[in-house]
């Protein structure tokens, strides 16, 4: 590998006592290989390519996020909010492995709000551990679909029950992917249809009062 040129760089790295900011200033060398003619750079162990952070730093900010809210830890660090759920992002990505979906008994499948406006996610746990195994965007058909794509037919054989709301999306999809299995309302919504219902009776036995 010959040498071509070498370029002082700098990332963000862990505080240090009390400095909440802190610069590590490293030579990145570029050099080409005598042997495929490509060109690398070579930076220290754990400085990803175009990072404006080190490895470290973003696996202390992930794990910020594990006992805080993601928009409290630019308390901690001089970052955005943005910076760290990115940040958390990536270190997640690579660190989590997948989901195991051998041998599932009972799934809870239900839809969480996120951010500002009708942005939903469709979740997908496993109703014995509690470990997630599917988030897609939205709350239709297509977005839980996604999670029995990815099963093969024995692991569908496996689940014998689907704790869901009474939104029609979700009841479709379990009905055609493992009709077998049992369906099992989710006692919030159940509740709230009780209520709703009362309160119709309520309001229309008032107005017929004399």
């Amino acid at each position: 590998m010959g040498k071509m040129r070498e370029r002082e760089q700098s990332v963000l790295d862990l505080p240090l006592g009390i400095a909440s900011v802190v610069h590590l200033v490293f030579t990145a060398y570029q050099g080409r290989c005598a042997h495929c003619g490509t060109i690398h750079t070579f930076r220290p162990t754990g400085i990803s390519a175009n990072a404006q952070a080190t490895d470290r730093l973003k696996r202390y900010v992930s794990l910020l996020c594990r006992v805080m809210p993601v928009d409290k830890a630019p308390n901690i660090v001089p970052i955005s909010t943005d910076t760290a759920r990115r940040w958390d992002k990536q270190v997640l990505i690579a660190t989590l492995p997948d989901p195991n979906l051998d041998g599932i008994r009972a799934i809870l499948v239900d839809e969480k709000s996120i951010g500002k406006g009708p942005h939903y996610l469709t979740v997908v746990l496993d109703a014995d551990t509690g470990e997630v195994l599917h988030l897609a965007e939205g709350k239709r058909k297509a977005s839980l679909q996604g999670f029995f794509d990815k099963l093969t037919l024995v692991q569908k054989e496996s689940i014998q029950a689907v704790g869901i709301d009474r939104a029609g999306a979700y009841k479709a999809v379990v009905e055609k992917e493992i009709p077998r299995a049992k369906i099992v309302y989710d006692k919030f919504h159940l509740i709230a249809n009780y209520h709703e219902v009362i309160d119709k009776v309520r309001r229309g036995e008032w107005h017929a009062a004399s």
